[in-house]
């Protein structure tokens, strides 16, 4: 009796379920707000590998999320990684409910040709756990003003903190009208899993700050942008709303809401620093070319000339001839010159008179 009891006891405690904190499994904060057609840096690594390769620049971000901000926010997330010509790394500290963390490792590399780009990236995922995920990504932008891709995560669905990660298709498409300019786009995508359709989503975003003579800003670069998702019924189920200022160097902060906007679920703030290297070619909108350089470089630099040059150039000298001087400036200029018509400088005509002064005075 006493055995069946103790059995039944172990059997109850067994069955009772873990704390929330460690079933809890929390998404990138890009990925609520960003859609997979639309982003280029290296937070594209979270959303949609080929992102990665559009742009074969070095891009670095940092972003921090608070849950419900104000009197009882809390540290929700922290995220950093770097991405250079389609080499990435992203690292994620979560701050589960109950106390728990929760970390995750992410690597992923991508490339580009004639307006293909594709990637894939590999997740690791530690705290109380111990799993790893796969993402494939495409993206096509072969017309600057339509991009369609799509990305398949969590490849073999992995099991993480008790949770099993659904493999889920993500199609997508970014129009930028051309009536309206490049700095206008309209994106969305849906979240399809082998059995159902999760959730839709529809975005608006406007970039401002256009680019004058020699590819400086006219004026400050601000952004802003909206998303709305629904669930596969159609039926609004959250929001989100954000603020960038700046071009290469940018700061900015999104706000989520629950689909009736009745209150703000998590805000975040974060930051983004982009560079091309001069010279390397880039992949923008499906065209493959070389930047301009600006400012002084964009003048052609004359190879410094030699000792002999600077020297004869600074003016008369015992040991080169006028003409010689002149042989050099048409070399240099590459341009042909007028002869001088004056007596002294042109020897041949000072040379000619002399036996008409000589006649003249015998």
């Amino acid at each position: 009796m006493r055995r069946a009891a103790a059995a039944a006891a172990l059997a109850a405690l067994l069955a009772v379920p873990a704390p929330a904190g460690a079933q809890e499994v929390a998404p990138n904060r890009a990925t609520t707000y960003l859609h997979p057609t639309d982003v280029r840096d290296a937070r594209a690594l979270w959303v949609n590998p080929a992102g990665l390769g559009v742009l074969r620049d070095a891009s670095v971000y940092a972003e921090l999320a608070v849950a419900n901000p104000g009197a009882r926010g809390r540290l929700q997330q922290l995220n950093v990684g770097f991405n250079a010509r389609g080499l990435a790394f992203a690292y994620q500290r979560d701050v589960l409910g109950g106390g728990a963390r929760g970390d995750t490792y992410r690597l992923g590399l991508a490339g580009a040709s004639e307006g293909l780009a594709a990637g894939f990236a590999v997740a690791l995922y530690r705290g109380d756990t111990k799993a790893t995920g796969w993402d494939v990504g495409v993206v096509y932008n072969r017309i600057p003003a339509l991009t369609v891709g799509a990305a398949i995560t969590n490849i073999g669905q992995p099991l993480v903190r008790g949770l099993e990660q659904r493999r889920t298709f993500v199609p997508g498409v970014t129009w930028r009208p051309p009536f309206l300019g490049s700095s206008v786009t309209l994106s969305a995508h849906t979240r399809i899993t082998p059995d159902s359709v999760l959730a839709y989503a529809l975005g608006l975003g406007w970039q401002g700050g256009g680019r004058g003579r020699w590819g400086v800003s006219r004026r400050l670069p601000i952004g802003i942008f909206a998303r709305v998702d629904t669930d596969g019924g159609l039926r609004r189920s959250a929001f989100a709303v954000g603020l960038s200022i700046g071009g290469a160097d940018r700061v900015g902060a999104v706000v989520s809401t629950p689909g009736d906007v009745s209150g703000v679920d998590a805000a975040s703030l974060y930051g983004l620093s982009t560079r091309t290297p001069l010279g390397a070619r880039r992949y923008r909108r499906g065209v493959t070319r070389t930047p301009v350089p600006v400012g002084p470089l964009r003048k052609r630099i004359p190879p410094p000339p030699s000792s002999d040059s600077r020297r004869s150039s600074r003016g008369p000298s015992s040991t080169k001839s006028r003409n010689d001087r002149l042989r050099y400036t048409v070399s240099r200029a590459d341009v042909p010159r007028r002869r001088s018509t004056r007596r002294k400088d042109n020897p041949r005509r000072a040379s000619s008179s002399r036996p008409a002064r000589t006649l003249s005075r015998t």
